[in-house]
């Protein structure tokens, strides 16, 4: 036969093994397949989402690297991902720095990155990083939302932080 996978039948075969909880093969299956089809970076978010659901964040940060090396355009959704998954690790060092190379890269950050990062910082327990995060979004025009507020709430409440969750709850009325 002459026909030829695309990158849609890869992503989805992919999913498929992600979702079966098979993700050795799924990183196989596209070590194989991604030299001979062009990919999008629907394929590379595909494997990031697995990778971060996975809690390692070392393979995590190496699939990151072989991305950058391969000079794939990435998207917010990617990098978001990408810290998510290095936000496991024991510090946020990982992760400040994906950011960074965000926008370095002039990827503008979504809500949703800045959520994943105040988040990640408040389950460290860096609550002044989190804060200083929250006042930068806000001068760069980016308006906190209630993910925002509820991810610090939450770490506040986890790390025993009552007043800074009184004055947030205050902050959002």
């Amino acid at each position: 036969r002459d026909v030829k996978p695309t990158k849609m039948v890869l992503n989805t075969m992919m999913e498929a093994l992600v979702a079966a909880r098979r993700l050795n093969e799924a990183l196989e299956l596209f070590r194989e397949w991604s030299p001979k089809i062009s990919c999008d970076i629907v394929v590379y978010n595909t494997l990031m989402v697995a990778l971060g659901n996975s809690r390692d964040p070392r393979r995590a940060l190496e699939f990151y690297q072989f991305t950058k090396k391969q000079g794939v355009l990435m998207d917010a959704q990617f990098y978001t991902t990408t810290i998510a998954a290095c936000s496991t690790d024991s510090t946020m060092e990982k992760a400040e720095k994906i950011f960074a190379d965000m926008l370095r890269e002039q990827c503008k950050p979504s809500v949703m990155t800045y959520t994943t990062l105040l988040s990640g910082h408040c389950m460290h327990g860096d609550f002044a990083t989190a804060m200083e995060l929250l006042r930068q979004m806000a001068d760069l025009g980016v308006p906190p939302d209630v993910a925002m507020y509820n991810a610090i709430i939450d770490g506040c409440v986890r790390h025993w932080r009552w007043e800074l969750a009184e004055s947030l709850l205050a902050e959002m009325a």
